[in-house]
């Protein structure tokens, strides 16, 4: 049997080795960063919660929990990304594609009506993600159906 150990380099590639090498003379170098025997934090902590701004923030943070617990909006994301984390890698896939084809049509057409339309460097993003649109529906289209086996 076969098992993983991240200090066993001796068979690996002359990258792994760099990269091994480089983390173990930057540990060596920052170990003084980690050392702290000796340091008490307790009276710097005390005055920090003492302090105005920091019990403004904890109150800020305390209302914004309560607030998002209760929020209608949070709600429907919340629902929204079940039924997104729900579906299969193909809806996934095709709906993604879908999303970034229709982002892709209204970035282009809010350029190109314009008085004076943008250089072609501003249809650059938009190619990029019309590629991955497109790559994302086509996957989508050769996907298999749950219980058919692949062609």
């Amino acid at each position: 049997m076969n098992t993983f150990d991240p200090n066993d380099i001796a068979g690996r590639g002359a990258l792994a080795r760099l990269f091994q090498g480089g983390v173990r003379e930057a540990e060596r170098r920052l170990a003084w960063m980690s050392d702290r025997s000796g340091m008490d934090d307790t009276p710097v902590i005390r005055v920090l919660e003492g302090s105005l701004p920091v019990r403004w923030a904890c109150g800020a943070a305390t209302a914004v929990g309560a607030a998002a617990r209760s929020s209608v909006a949070l709600r429907t994301v919340r629902r929204a990304a079940d039924v997104w984390t729900g579906l299969g890698a193909t809806a996934e896939r095709r709906l993604g594609g879908i999303m970034l084809l229709a982002a892709v049509a209204t970035h282009v057409t809010m350029q190109l009506t314009q008085a004076v339309p943008p250089g072609w460097v501003w249809l650059i993003l938009p190619g990029l993600a019309f590629a991955i649109g497109a790559l994302l529906l086509l996957s989508s289209s050769t996907g298999t159906q749950a219980g058919s086996a692949p062609r």
